[in-house]
């Protein structure tokens, strides 16, 4: 899905969990801690395709492929 560096992460339960950006080769580049059930979160990445982990505070986890283009 392609987005400007700044997108949502929303869902139950997300209060606690963790949100990471990992660069197509596996580098891990960013991670923030979720605040609440939806965040905001902006980065300086430049344009390309990343992966987007998101694990909640039961530890489950959920990736996706986002493609940056500003």
């Amino acid at each position: 899905m392609p987005n400007n560096g700044t997108f949502t992460v929303a869902g139950t339960g997300l209060q606690g969990g963790k949100a990471q950006i990992y660069s197509v080769t596996g580098q891990m580049l960013m991670t923030t801690n979720l605040q609440n059930d939806s965040n905001l979160i902006a980065t300086e990445l430049t344009p390309g395709a990343y992966f987007i982990r998101i694990m909640d505070k039961k530890g489950l986890v959920v990736s996706n492929r986002t493609i940056l283009v500003r």
